[in-house]
């Protein structure tokens, strides 16, 4: 990437170029680290290594000259799940026609697609008793694209379809425990095999896959204020789960506590702001200061919003800090909605059906790419149509996604009905929601004794 330096008001002095919110793991090397007087331009290389988290960050280039005061931009960093790879495997010929007592031979031929590399087991499926198959090579070393299968016939058989099959190595899939969200059991099973438990070493649990398919599942123990658990099982595909673990095990990370002060603050506004999984909340007249207690560890977008509550029909205000990762126990930089940060959401029409009289609710949120889910402050409609706050697109990256959720509840509370739908670009929604649950009718059975005579 180029970074260009324009100068002005007659400064001619060198430039030096550093780089702040890198993601762990990730080197940013500038070249040159200093753009000297009379040039205009440097390279910023990134280089991430394969066991970068996936997700979005946000990098700040910030430039820094004697006398000057510092100049910075941001550039949103978007780190991919490494691709798989896989094989294709071929007969030639795919049909064999073998007396009894003698051998065919067919070559086995095995095309990889990118990054794979690695060997190939070959297996011959549905061989019954008389048919016997040799492979050579097997395994088919890593480099190697050809094998020899001789299949043998020592009894008269019918006309069958035999299948051979290429086994790649195990796809590890890793997933990350701590102290705070340990997993009690975990298990998976390849393809339709059988479930099998894995033993984690130092808190990363490691599963390998050869199937295209497979599944895992867990038990975790959450501590906090109570312990709680949580139970999970996901069928996904091979690739699916290389792209999954990294968000799982994000979500068992430690927590941290975070805390701030919020500026611009008027009468009636409510404050939320979010880090990760962490989140805090000033209603109005609560102050200006926000303690964040369970923000995740890691790069991790913060959102935060403001609803002026005695103003009707004014969009929220926005700010969002991509890939910050401040230390456990310290403040974050000032929430000013009075400076030039806070951008306005984008005001949208929801439309609810089937609301049949009850009170109606209405809030967003935004589900960053990297797993933040920040509130969006939305008023409390006063009828089935209502204003709620969207993220404009510009501010939007790959994998933000936002929510809207209705609710309706009875008068007397005895029923409470919800909906959600999940967009990208900002729209006008219509959520629909479902009837309502029939109270059940409930009979008191007398116990009695019975005569039981014989």
């Amino acid at each position: 990437m180029t970074i260009t330096v324009t100068r002005s008001g007659g400064f001619t002095s060198a430039v030096t170029l550093a780089a702040q919110g890198v993601p762990t793991g990730v080197t940013a090397t500038f070249t040159p680290a200093s753009v000297p007087a009379g040039s205009t331009s440097a390279t910023l290389s990134l280089s991430v290594p394969s066991t970068a988290t996936p997700g979005v960050s946000a990098i700040t280039i910030v430039g820094s000259a004697a006398g000057m005061t510092n100049k910075q931009v941001t550039m949103a960093m978007t780190i991919t799940p490494a691709p798989v790879g896989g094989f294709a495997i071929a007969l030639n010929p795919a049909t064999l026609s073998i007396q009894q007592g003698q051998t065919g031979v067919s070559a086995v031929t095995i095309t990889r697609t990118a990054p794979f590399a690695g060997a190939v087991n070959l297996v011959l499926d549905g061989a019954p008793t008389g048919v016997t198959a040799s492979f050579n090579p097997n395994p088919i070393a890593a480099g190697g694209t050809t094998s020899t299968v001789t299949i043998s016939v020592t009894d008269r058989l019918a006309p069958l379809s035999l299948t051979v099959t290429a086994i790649p190595p195990p796809i590890p899939i890793n997933l990350s425990c701590n102290t705070e969200a340990t997993a009690i059991w975990l298990g998976f099973q390849d393809g339709d095999g059988p479930w099998q438990q894995i033993v984690g070493v130092n808190g990363t649990y490691s599963v390998g896959f050869t199937a295209n398919r497979g599944a895992i599942a867990y038990v975790r123990s959450i501590t906090g204020t109570v312990t709680t658990y949580d139970v999970a099982l996901v069928y996904a595909t091979r690739a699916e789960f290389v792209d999954w673990a990294p968000q799982a095990s994000a979500m068992w990370q430690p927590h941290k506590t975070l805390t701030g002060t919020v500026a611009g603050v008027a009468a009636g506004d409510y404050f939320h702001v979010a880090v990760g999984d962490g989140e805090a909340q000033i209603l109005p007249g609560g102050g200006s200061n926000v303690v964040i207690s369970r923000a995740t560890t890691g790069a991790r977008d913060l959102v935060a919003g403001r609803l002026h509550t005695n103003v009707p029909l004014q969009p929220a205000d926005l700010i969002l800090r991509r890939g910050t990762d401040y230390p456990a126990g310290s403040v974050i930089p000032v929430l000013d909605f009075a400076s030039g940060e806070p951008f306005a959401s984008e005001l949208k029409t929801a439309t609810i059906v089937a609301a049949a009289g009850d009170v109606l609710n209405l809030w967003s949120d935004l589900i960053t790419a990297n797993q933040t889910a920040g509130y969006l402050p939305t008023a409390v409609p006063t009828s089935n149509i209502g204003l709620f706050p969207t993220v404009p697109s510009a501010r939007m990256v790959a994998g933000d996604v936002c929510n809207l959720w209705a609710s309706a509840t009875s008068f007397d509370g005895a029923s409470r009905r919800e909906v959600v739908n999940t967009f990208v670009a900002p729209a006008d929604q219509t959520l629909t929601l479902g009837g309502r649950l029939t109270e059940p009718t409930v009979f008191t059975l007398t116990a009695r004794r019975s005569i039981r005579c014989g």
